[in-house]
């Protein structure tokens, strides 16, 4: 199983204890997100919707590629996973 890194913004580092690059491990993308919310639980529900998909103004990206409409985008070692939030706000 591929082994990467995933990177949350410092604001999501609360639910992660404290850290903001965390090992994951992982098939694909969707797999190495669950690897990650198995051991910070906290972390789906600012990533996740109810219905499991990716929330409006989350983005994630594979490497430099967009995949936030592709959680089975396949993963290989060294791969890096990027949590990206929007800012919202007046």
């Amino acid at each position: 199983m591929p082994r990467m890194t995933l990177s949350v913004p410092r604001m999501l580092a609360q639910f992660c204890d404290g850290r903001t690059r965390l090992p994951v491990s992982g098939a694909d993308v969707g797999s190495a997100l669950e690897d990650a919310m198995a051991r910070h639980p906290l972390l789906r529900t600012h990533v996740l919707n109810e219905r499991g998909e990716v929330r409006e103004h989350v983005h994630l990206f594979l490497n430099e590629t967009d995949v936030r409409e592709d959680l089975g985008a396949a993963t290989r070692d060294g791969d890096e996973i990027y949590v990206l939030q929007a800012m919202s706000g007046g």
